[in-house]
Parts: C-alpha cells; structure tokens; sequence
C-alpha cells in the first residue's frame, strides 16, 4: 500500500468519523439539548406564575371592596331564595326545633306580601315584631311564613337569635303561638308557634355597581 491509498484510507476514516459524529450531534445530543431548554422555559414561566401569584397573595385587601361584599350579603341584588331556605334549615339544625313548613311571596316595602300561607285558624296569641329598618328606594322583600316546633320557650328564642345573626338582613313581622302558651316555666313542653320574616333584596344594586 503506497502513500497515497494510506491518504485517502485516512481521509475516508476522518469523513465516516465526522459524520458519525454529526449524526449523533443531530440525533442524540440535539434533541436532548432542546428537551434541556423546553424544560428551562418552563421552569421560568412557572417561576413568573408564582411570583405574580405571591405578590396577589401579599396585596393589602382593599377596604371599600371587603365593605361592597358585606353589603351584598346583607342587602344581594337577587332574592337568593335557595340561600335562605339553607340558612333557615341552619338556624333550625343549631336550635334544635323542626320547621314543618314554609311559603314565600315577594313584595316591594310600599306593598303587602303576595303570601300564598293558609291562615291560623287555632292561634291563641300573636305578637307583631316588625321594626322600621331604613332602606334605599327599590328595595324589594321576600316574605317567609313558617309553621315551626321547639322543645321548649328556650328553643324557640335559641332559633330567633339564630335568625338575628344571620349575616343577610332579616326582619321578623310576626310571631304567633299555636300551643304551649301559658306554660313558660315548663322548659320540656313543646312550643308550635308560626313566624313570618322578611328578608331584602335591591336589584337596583346591580346597577350602581355597574355605573359605579
């Protein structure tokens, strides 16, 4: 073998190596060095993410927006009538007492409640409870007449407290015994009494808050 075919032999060997090489640049190292920078991009978005999620986490919560969102639980732009039946079964669970039935009807505070309840025909005594409540004009009402049983005197004011510390605005209209009257210092006898509340809603509300 002369010089010269040792030469090319050598050449050959040189270019089968280079593209060997390239070929496995091309199919082995480069898709791991792009896998490599997807991962890094990713990485980096999600450290973007959860810093612009801490800095949320750490803004100071704005006082007039925490101050809208107790007004709409007190006074909500809709009647919510799913809502209120929640809190009134609340109510009876934490006093213990039986809610036997209800009936609604709505009205503006200018007009009497459309109330579909019957009318007590054995009641012994009955209590008007209303107050006056200053309310923006617009304000409607929905009524809420209940047929309800305690215990006890002791229940029945343990439900009423309940219903005074409900969060949305509630107003008793009416409180009337059907039995147990008289025998308030008999703290096992059980109490029916029939009670109708009011709970308030502003649908102008919804607009303000879009003008606003």
């Amino acid at each position: 073998m002369n010089a010269t075919n040792i030469a090319k032999l050598t050449l050959l060997s040189f270019i089968i190596l280079a593209l060997l090489l390239f070929s496995g640049y091309q199919f082995v190292a480069l898709p791991i060095e792009k896998e490599i920078q997807s991962l890094e991009s990713e990485i980096e978005m999600e450290t973007k993410r959860y810093q612009s999620l801490e800095v949320l986490e750490n803004k100071p919560e704005d006082p007039g927006e925490i101050k809208l969102n107790q007004l709409k639980a007190q006074l909500p732009t809709n009647p919510l009538l799913d809502q209120l039946i929640l809190d009134l079964e609340k109510a009876e669970l934490a006093s213990n007492t039986l809610i036997l039935n209800m009936s609604f009807g709505v009205a503006s505070l200018e007009q009497p409640a459309e109330d579909s309840a019957t009318d007590q025909t054995e009641e012994t005594d009955s209590t008007e409870t209303s107050t006056t409540t200053s309310f923006p004009n617009g304000v409607e009402k929905l009524t809420v007449s209940m047929s309800v049983q305690a215990p006890s005197h002791n229940h029945l004011e343990l439900f009423l407290k309940e219903l005074e510390e409900m969060e949305r605005i509630i107003q008793v209209e009416n409180l009337a015994f059907s039995g147990g009257e008289g025998q308030t210092n008999e703290t096992n006898s059980t109490v029916v009494f029939s009670i109708q509340i009011s709970a308030f809603y502003y649908p102008n509300g919804e607009i303000m808050e879009t003008n606003s």
